[in-house]
C-alpha cells in the first residue's frame, strides 16, 4: 500500500471512531438527563430519552465490534472471493459438470463449427447424440478423430481393464467408432472426415471444436459412473495445456481413414471452339 493510501486509511479510521465516541456521548448524555428530576416530572420525554439514549449507546458498541472483528472479516472474505474469481478466470474455464450434454450447447457449437477434433476411446454415445450436427461437420468442414492403436496390446490391454471388459471387446468398441465416423461421409473418403490412431494413452476424452476445449475425466470406479467435465475458452492456461496435449497426440498418431490423403480437383478448361 503506497503512503498516499496508508495516510487515507488512517483519516477515515480516525473519523470513524471520532463518529463513533460522538454517538456515545450522546448516548451516554441522554441517559444521564432522563435519570434527573426534570425528565422524572415529564414521565413520556423522560421514555423516548432513555430509549434513544440506550439505542445509541447500542450503535456504538456494534460499531466498534464491526470495525475490530466484522470489517476484517468481511474484507478478508472479499479479496478471498476476488483472487478465486481472478485463478477462474485465467484459466478460462466457463463450465464445470458431470454431465457431458450439460457442460456445453453441443449442437449451437457443432452448427457453425469449422473444424472439430476428438481425442477419445470411443465417441458412439456422443456421436449418436449429435448425428445431425457432426453429418453437417462432415458435409461443410473438417472432423478428426483420434482413436487408441488396436496394434498396441499394451494399450488395448489397459484399457480392457479399467472399463471393465475383455480385449476382444475393446477392439469391437474402437472398430465400431471407425465406422460410425466412416459412415459420416458416406464411406467416400472426402477427406472431410479423417480419423487417426494413436499410441498416446487416452488419461481423458477431448473434443476440440474451434476455440474451445472441453475436456471429459474418466472415473476411477471399477463400475463407472459420472465424472467431472470441464469447457474452456481459448486463452485461457487450460485451453493452452489441453491443446498441448492434442499436439502430442497428433505427433504420435498414423491416420487410417481416408486411406490416402484426398487429391484436389482439377478443372480443365474447355478448348475454344
Amino acid at each position: 500500500m503506497t503512503p498516499r493510501n496508508e495516510l487515507y486509511k488512517t483519516l477515515t479510521n480516525l473519523k470513524y471512531l471520532a463518529l463513533a465516541f460522538v454517538v456515545l456521548f450522546a448516548g451516554l448524555a441522554l441517559m444521564v438527563i432522563s435519570a434527573t428530576s426534570w425528565a422524572n416530572a415529564h414521565g413520556s420525554v423522560q421514555a423516548v430519552m432513555n430509549q434513544v439514549g440506550g439505542l445509541l449507546i447500542a450503535i456504538f458498541l456494534l460499531s466498534v465490534l464491526w470495525e475490530i472483528v466484522g470489517k476484517r472479516s468481511f474484507r478478508e472474505e472479499t479479496m478471498e472471493l476476488i483472487r478465486l474469481n481472478s485463478d477462474i478466470e485465467g484459466t478460462g474455464v466457463e463450465a464445470i459438470s458431470t454431465d457431458r450434454e450439460r457442460v456445453i450447447d453441443w449442437h449451437a457449437r457443432l452448427l457453425n463449427a469449422r473444424k472439430v477434433e476428438v481425442f477419445c476411446i470411443s465417441a458412439n454415445t456422443w456421436k449418436g447424440n449429435n448425428r445431425a450436427s457432426l453429418g453437417r461437420v462432415a458435409a461443410e468442414a473438417r472432423i478428426e478423430i483420434y482413436l487408441p492403436d488396436l496394434t498396441d496390446e499394451k494399450i488395448v490391454n489397459s484399457l480392457a481393464v479399467r472399463s471393465g471388459r475383455t480385449s476382444e471387446q475393446m477392439r469391437s468398441k474402437v472398430e465400431e467408432t471407425i465406422r460410425a465416423f466412416r459412415s459420416l461421409d458416406g464411406n467416400r473418403g472426402s477427406g472431410n472426415v479423417q480419423i487417426y490412431v494413436s499410441t498416446v494413452f487416452p488419461n481423458f476424452s477431448l473434443y476440440k471444436i474451434d476455440d474451445r476445449f472441453v475436456a471429459a475425466l474418466y472415473p476411477h470406479r471399477e463400475n463407472g459412473g459420472s465424472a467431472p467435465v470441464i469447457c474452456c475458452r481459448e486463452g485461457g492456461e487450460l485451453f493452452s495445456m489441453f491443446n498441448d496435449d492434442l499436439s502430442t497426440v497428433k505427433s504420435a498418431s498414423i491416420q487410417v481413414y481416408p486411406d490416402e490423403p484426398p487429391q484436389p480437383r482439377i478443372r480443365r478448361s474447355r478448348r475454344p471452339r
